[in-house]
């Protein structure tokens, strides 16, 4: 298990840098059965980031769900996101921390764009991290 704020250190530089990009929309919170809260959100991003390092607007971007959910009160959680970065780089080895759940991809491991099965955050989810960090329990 792992919880929102180790993931979130998880994440590489260029993800949390790029994170500034995105749009958190209609975001909503509530409380599972177990009294667990979650937290869940359209996204997007507004630039890319072209291979010469330059920022892009996007006309019509893709919009994804993301979503964070805790699975106790020590804050460990299970994200996932619609996004291609979480579903063929994260998705599995996240699962493999119980840090999610097989959701978008086929469950294959990620050997070519994660070969250390490093969990993370995609910059999505990052976004919406840096959301609700504020509303989070000190100290966690």
């Amino acid at each position: 298990m792992m919880n929102l704020k180790r993931l979130a250190k998880y994440t590489s530089e260029d993800r949390k840098d790029r994170a500034r990009y995105v749009k958190v929309l209609a975001m909503k919170t509530g409380y599972t059965p177990e009294g667990l809260g979650f937290v869940a959100a359209k996204t997007y991003s507004q630039y890319r980031i072209d291979a010469d390092g330059r920022k892009r607007l996007v006309n019509n971007p893709d919009h994804y769900i993301s979503m964070i959910t805790f699975i106790d009160h020590k804050l460990n959680c299970h994200v996932s996101c619609s996004c291609g970065d979480l579903c063929f780089r994260w998705e599995y080895a996240n699962n493999l921390k119980d840090a999610g759940e097989i959701e978008y991809s086929n469950g294959e491991p990620s050997d070519i764009t994660n070969p250390n099965y490093r969990p993370s955050l995609c910059k999505h989810l990052y976004a919406l991290y840096q959301k609700v960090l504020p509303k989070l329990p000190k100290g966690q």
